[in-house]
C-alpha cells in the first residue's frame, strides 16, 4: 500500500514524463514543419534556377534565329512572331512570345546628334502628343529633362536633378514634381504615354506594327489612312515606301513628310517567356528586350523577372 508521500512522488514522475513527451512531440512537429518549409524553399529555388537557365537558353536561341531572318520587313503576319508552347521534361511548359518593337515614338531618339535640337520630323508628332492632352508645358519640360545641355527652353526650366540623357522607362518622368501619373498610364478618355512612347527604338517607327494611335500622330496621316495601313499590312506587309504609295488613300505628297520617320523592319524585339508548372499554373515570367545589330549580332539589352 502506497503512502501519501509515495503517491505524490509517483504522480510527480508521471507529470514529468507527460511534460517531456509533450516537449518531444512539439519539437518533432516543429522540426517536421521546419524540414517541410526548408524542402519547399530549396525546391522553389531549384525550380527558379532551372527556369531561369532554360529561359535564358531559349532567349539566346531566339536571338540567334533573328539573325537568319532576312525579310525586308518585320510584321505580326510572320509565323516567326507570336506565341509558341514548348514542353520541358521535369519542369512544365514554356510559353514563348516574340514581338517586333520600334512600334512607338522613340523617346530616346528625339534630338539631332548635338543632343539638344529636336529632330524636324519629330516636331509635329511631339507637339500633337501634348496638345491632345492640353499638356504642352510638360512636353517642353521633358525635352529639357532629356536633352544634353542645361539651358532651359522657352517656357520651360532646368533643375540639377534633370537626367539629361536617355531613359530606360517612362516612369523616370515621375521624378518631375507634379507630373501626372495618369499621363503615363492613361484613362478611359485618354491614351497613356506608355502606348505612344518607347525607349526601345532605332529612331524610326516600323509601320508594319505601329498601332493606330501612333500612326495618326505622323505628319499628314489621319484615321482613315491609318485604318487602311492596318488593314493592308495584315495581308501584305509593307516592304518600302512604294508599297505605301500603292495604297489609294496614300498620297505621294505624304512621302517627304514621313520618310525620315518610318521604317519597315525592327531593331528591337520583346521576348516574354512564361514558365508553367505541370498543373498549368504560371510560376515564372521573364520579359526580355533584344537589339538586332543588322546581320552581325542580336544582344540582350534588358532582362526583367516579373
Amino acid at each position: 500500500m502506497l503512502t501519501g508521500s509515495q503517491d505524490r512522488k509517483q504522480g510527480f514522475i508521471l507529470v514529468s514524463i507527460l511534460l517531456v513527451l509533450t516537449v518531444l512531440l512539439s519539437c518533432t512537429v516543429g522540426y517536421a514543419w521546419f524540414a517541410r518549409a526548408q524542402f519547399k524553399r530549396i525546391s522553389a529555388e531549384r525550380f527558379a534556377l532551372r527556369s531561369r537557365s532554360i529561359a535564358y537558353a531559349a532567349v539566346l536561341q531566339i536571338a540567334k534565329g533573328l539573325q537568319y531572318d532576312k525579310n525586308d520587313y518585320d510584321s505580326y503576319a510572320e509565323e516567326w512572331f507570336g506565341q509558341n508552347a514548348i514542353p520541358i521534361d521535369g519542369l512544365g511548359i514554356l510559353l514563348v512570345n516574340i514581338e517586333p518593337l520600334d512600334d512607338l515614338f522613340p523617346v530616346n531618339e528625339l534630338f539631332l546628334p548635338d543632343g539638344v535640337t529636336l529632330r524636324n520630323e519629330i516636331r509635329v508628332p511631339w507637339e500633337k502628343i501634348w496638345k491632345d492632352r492640353n499638356q504642352e508645358g510638360w512636353g517642353t519640360v521633358i525635352l529639357d529633362f532629356l536633352d544634353e545641355d542645361v539651358k532651359p527652353r522657352l517656357g520651360s526650366y532646368e533643375r540639377r536633378f534633370f537626367i539629361n540623357r536617355d531613359i530606360s522607362d517612362l516612369s523616370d518622368f515621375l521624378v518631375l514634381e507634379g507630373f501626372p501619373q495618369e499621363l503615363i498610364s492613361g484613362n478611359a478618355g485618354m491614351t497613356g504615354l506608355k502606348e505612344l512612347l518607347t525607349p526601345w527604338s532605332s529612331g524610326k517607327i516600323n509601320i508594319n506594327v505601329a498601332p493606330l494611335d501612333v500612326l495618326v500622330l505622323l505628319d499628314g496621316i489621319d484615321e482613315s489612312i491609318a485604318g487602311d495601313i492596318i488593314e493592308t499590312r495584315a495581308v501584305n506587309p509593307f516592304k518600302d515606301l512604294d508599297d505605301l504609295t500603292g495604297m489609294q488613300s496614300f498620297s505621294d505628297a505624304l512621302v517627304p513628310r514621313i520618310m525620315n520617320m518610318v521604317t519597315f523592319k525592327s531593331t528591337y524585339f520583346r521576348v516574354v517567356v512564361k514558365v508553367l508548372r505541370s498543373d498549368n499554373e504560371v510560376a515564372m515570367i521573364y520579359s526580355v528586350i533584344l537589339k538586332k545589330d543588322g546581320s552581325r549580332s542580336t544582344s540582350i539589352v534588358k532582362w526583367e523577372e516579373i
